[in-house]
Order: structure tokens, then C-alpha cells, then sequence
């Protein structure tokens, strides 16, 4: 950690949170605020696959049928979760936060 610069100390330290935080539900949230932040925004574009199963009748076993990959690009809308429907029912006044339908890019198996 000696004798690093301001944007590897930044990014040392942001590595480090997320080993160390690993499975304890801190990532997406990290990912939120360094959005927001002007002087070393997150500048990555996050990628999750999807993949569906049918099951196979004669055999029972499951079958990949498709998989679908999700890309969250930095400062998209998504990163602003709904407000949940139970919030929404008893303040009718308010309105929930605005999300586009997503759209994944088929892979084919």
C-alpha cells in the first residue's frame, strides 16, 4: 500500500471493501455510490448471464434452453431501485422511481 498514487489508493481501497464484504449484501450499494461520486466515478459496465432450463420428460434432467446477459451501464436508471408496492399503496400520492423494461442480449447454447 505504500507509495501509491491518489487513483490506485482509491481503487485499492474500493478492491478491498469488496473482498472484504464479500456475501454480506454491501455491492450493489458500493456500485450505487460510486456512481455518484465526480472525482473517481464507477466507469464499468456490469454483465449478468441468465440461464433458462427445460426438463427433459424422458429423463428428468434439466436441459439448458437459453441464456440471456443483462449489461448495467454506468449512470443507467436501474440503479435506482423501485419503491416497493406496499409504500406506493399507502401513500397514493406518490409515484415510483422510473425503470425501462430490460432487454438482454440472447446467447445461444
Amino acid at each position: 500500500v505504500d507509495n501509491l498514487s491518489l487513483d490506485e489508493l482509491v481503487y485499492f481501497i474500493r478492491d478491498e471493501r469488496r473482498r472484504e464484504l464479500c456475501f454480506e449484501a454491501h455491492r450493489w450499494f458500493d456500485l450505487r455510490r460510486y456512481n455518484v461520486v465526480e472525482g473517481y466515478p464507477n466507469t464499468k459496465v456490469l454483465k449478468a448471464s441468465y440461464t433458462f432450463f427445460e426438463q427433459d420428460q424422458s429423463t428428468y434432467n434439466y436441459i439448458p434452453t437459453k441464456k440471456i446477459t443483462y449489461s448495467l451501464e454506468p449512470n443507467d436508471k436501474a440503479y435506482t431501485l423501485p419503491i416497493p408496492q406496499a409504500e406506493l399503496d399507502y401513500n397514493s400520492n406518490m409515484k415510483d422511481n422510473p425503470r425501462d423494461e430490460r432487454s438482454g442480449i440472447n446467447d445461444n447454447l
